[in-house]
This record gives C-alpha cells, sequence and structure tokens, in this order.
C-alpha cells in the first residue's frame, strides 16, 4: 500500500466549524480544509495501491458526507506520482 498527497478543490468553503469537524471526524485528520487564493481546497493524505484509486475513493467519501460538497478539480504534485512505501 503507498501513501498519497493531493489537493481537491471543492465547490464550498469547508474551513468552518461545521464543515472542517465533519472532515476530521470522517477521515480522522487526513484531510484539511484551506482556502487558496479564495478557492475552498481539501489537502489529503491518502493510502491506497495507487494513485487514481486513492483519490477516487476520497472523492467519494468527500461527496458522500452530507454536506452537498462537489470535488471540481484534482491538483497532484509531480513527484507525488511514484508514491511512498
Amino acid at each position: 500500500m503507498h501513501s498519497w498527497s493531493f489537493d481537491l478543490a471543492v465547490d464550498q468553503d469547508l474551513t468552518d466549524p461545521e464543515g472542517s469537524d465533519a472532515l476530521f471526524e470522517a477521515f480522522e485528520g487526513d484531510v484539511t480544509p484551506c482556502m487558496r487564493a479564495g478557492v475552498p481546497y481539501v489537502m489529503c493524505h491518502a493510502e491506497g495501491p495507487d494513485l487514481a484509486r486513492a483519490v477516487r475513493s476520497t472523492i467519494e467519501r468527500i461527496e458522500a458526507m452530507g454536506l452537498g460538497v462537489r470535488v471540481v478539480h484534482v491538483q497532484v504534485e509531480a513527484q507525488d506520482f511514484t508514491g511512498g512505501a
């Protein structure tokens, strides 16, 4: 299993107490809501056999939380394509 880091742009601000608490509880601290240049993001750390599955699983979990959040963009740094042990 590899560890992956990536950012997900979302369609609403989750830095308020309701959003950040819900994310923390659902992901046990593996995701952090933030804002960059007015765009809401979720910084993610996930495990999976490959990057695509880790991203897809995280997106599905965030969108299923009942907050009405939709992921609108995925950002991955080039070095993260190799994964970690």
